[in-house]
C-alpha cells in the first residue's frame, strides 16, 4: 500500500532529477508521504529541472538542499527513516566518476539496504558504457525511459540494476528503431 510508504526522492540538478521531482509530485498527489533531497542549491539549477522544482514549492513540498558532504550526513538519517529511495541523482549523461557528496549518497545509500528505484539509471553508471566507472547505487528497480540503455543490458553495469522496466515515454519506435 503506498499510503503507508516513506518515499525519498534523492534528486541532482539536471534533467534526470528533473524526471525525479516528476516522480515526487506525482507520489505526492496520490497521498504518499514524500520527502526530497535536492543533491546541490536551488540556484544550481535550470530549465525543467528547475521548473519542477518550483512546482513541488507551490504544493507546499519542502526540498532539503545538499551541496555539501556534511549536509548529508545531517539529512542522511531521515533517507533511512524511508521504506524507499527514488534515484534521480544522475542518468545517462554522467561521464566521469562520481566524488565527494555523490560518492558519500552513493556509499550510504548501498549500506542502507533500503529498495531503491532508479530513474533511468542507477546513478554512477555512465550512459555510454557497461563498465563501470565508479562508485554507483544498487537498484532494486530501474525504470528506464523510452529504450534500454546499453548498461542496462549488459555486464557488469546491469548487475546494478535490479528488476529492469522500460518505461513509455511516447517516443515513436521508428526513433527509438533508428538510434
Amino acid at each position: 500500500d503506498l499510503h503507508s510508504r516513506r518515499v525519498a526522492e534523492l534528486a541532482g540538478r539536471a534533467n534526470n532529477g528533473g524526471d525525479g521531482l516528476v516522480v515526487a509530485r506525482t507520489l505526492r498527489n496520490r497521498g504518499v508521504d514524500v520527502r526530497v533531497f535536492l543533491a546541490g542549491t536551488r540556484e544550481s539549477m535550470r530549465g525543467d529541472a528547475r521548473a519542477n522544482l518550483d512546482v513541488l514549492g507551490k504544493l507546499g513540498l519542502s526540498v532539503a538542499e545538499i551541496a555539501e558532504p556534511e549536509q548529508w550526513r545531517t539529512h542522511a538519517p531521515a533517507v533511512e527513516a524511508c521504506n524507499v529511495i527514488v534515484d534521480s541523482l544522475f542518468g545517462t549523461g554522467l561521464g566521469a566518476p562520481l566524488s565527494g557528496v555523490f560518492e558519500a549518497i552513493v556509499a550510504d545509500v548501498n549500506r542502507m539496504g533500503i529498495p531503491v528505484v532508479a530513474v533511468d539509471l542507477p546513478s554512477g553508471l555512465s550512459g555510454d558504457t557497461h563498465r563501470l566507472i565508479g562508485p554507483c547505487i544498487r537498484a532494486t528497480l530501474t525504470v528506464t525511459l523510452a529504450a534500454p540503455k546499453l548498461p542496462l543490458a549488459l555486464t557488469p553495469a546491469c548487475l546494478l540494476a535490479g528488476e529492469m522496466v522500460v518505461a513509455d515515454i511516447g517516443i515513436p519506435n521508428e526513433v527509438i528503431d533508428g538510434l
